[in-house]
This record gives structure tokens, sequence and C-alpha cells, in this order.
């Protein structure tokens, strides 16, 4: 594994394990500073080096392959591209409750994929 490929699969962890979910590919590119082509590009390397997993025409679903002990943490900030409504009032504690329980769902529905 690069450096490089340690990187993407440094983000794509600390995402999945923060929002429940894989990134998409725009956010990995926002997260490295890349395109979004040099994304697919890097997707489709760690692919064939059989790092990851992703389902044929299924967005977000980057499955990590390789040992996740072996995975350098990922130090920065992560952002997602999550939208939702809420009351046009509503205190910075609702939206993270709300954000919390998004992500919970989302968690739910992730491992209850997984035993299928």
């Amino acid at each position: 594994m690069t450096p490089v490929q340690s990187k993407y699969l440094s983000f794509i962890q600390a995402y999945t394990d923060g929002f429940g979910q894989p990134p998409s590919m725009s956010e990995i590119a926002e997260a490295l500073k890349v395109s979004v082509p040099s994304v697919n590009g890097m997707l489709k390397s760690l692919e064939k080096k059989a790092l990851i997993r992703r389902e044929p025409k299924t967005a977000r679903s980057i499955e990590i392959l390789v040992d996740r002990s072996l995975i350098p943490p990922w130090k920065k900030k992560i952002k997602a591209n999550f939208q939702f409504w809420a009351m046009h009032d509503a205190n910075k504690e609702d939206l993270d409750e709300i954000m919390e329980q998004i992500i919970a769902q989302r968690r739910i529905a992730r491992d209850n994929k997984g035993e299928r």
C-alpha cells in the first residue's frame, strides 16, 4: 500500500466510521484536494489491489477489505454533504440531534445490510 493509497483509505475509513456510510467521490475529492476523475482512478486502483470493494452502479458502496489496523488515522476534520429539513428557528442543539439521528439510522441500515 502506497502513502497516497493509505491517505485515501484513511479518509474513507474515518468518514464511514463517523457518518455510518462511505463518502461520495466528490467528498473524497474535496477532502484530498483532488479531482473527481482522480478519485475514480484511485478507487479503481484500490479495487484492483483488492484493498476495497464497490458495488457496480451503486453510490457510496465502498467497502474496505484491508485490515483496518494497517490504515493510518485521519487527522483532519471531516465534512459531510448531509441535507435535511429542520424548522427555520431550530437551534444548534436541535440540528446536532437531528444529525445524530440520521447518522444512527444510517449505521443501523449499513449493519443490517451486512447481515444479509
